[in-house]
């Protein structure tokens, strides 16, 4: 999943993509799962 993420940010900064909806509410459902737990522990 992380290589999906880092894809879609390198594409959005140099080469043009479309996404399914499914596959941008996949994503963010995962971002959203491991990296605000993480944020939120940051004093």
């Amino acid at each position: 999943m992380l290589t999906k993420i880092e894809d879609a940010y390198i594409g959005s900064r140099y080469l043009p993509r479309k996404y399914e909806k499914g596959e941008v509410e996949e994503m963010l459902k995962f971002v959203k799962e491991v990296f605000k737990p993480a944020i939120e522990r940051i004093p």
